[in-house]
């Protein structure tokens, strides 16, 4: 009869759960890093349309201010739903990797009970 090993089950049982929260922790630092890095993209949009809004001085300045302002609206809008894609790619890898982890330890499990 085989001897149960404890120390070999616990490392077997935990390397799915350690597994899972590297990918979470590594997850959370992309979705970190990308939000960090549009917030800067964003605020610089703003801060950019302040400049050029102050600096103004007349009626052909404000008519030519408004002109360029509706080209940055079209760009900011195609770069808001090329950045939210950003995330969901993100989330849909994160996903599939969750999956492969939990597929891999349920067919060690189905192992180890057979």
């Amino acid at each position: 009869m085989k001897k149960f090993d404890f120390a070999s089950a616990s490392a077997e049982f935990l390397a799915p759960v350690q597994s899972l929260n590297t990918l979470a922790i590594a997850t959370m630092e992309k979705a970190v890093d990308l939000q960090l890095a549009l917030a800067r993209k964003y605020a610089d949009v703003v801060l950019e349309s302040a400049k050029a809004a102050n600096a103004v001085k007349d009626v052909d300045g404000a008519k030519s201010f408004a002109d360029a302002q509706a080209e940055v609206v079209r760009k900011t809008v195609e770069d808001v739903v090329t950045d939210s894609k950003a995330f969901v790619e993100l989330g849909t890898e994160y996903s599939n990797e969750v999956q492969a982890i939990l597929k891999a330890s349920a067919e060690k499990v189905g192992k180890l009970a057979a």
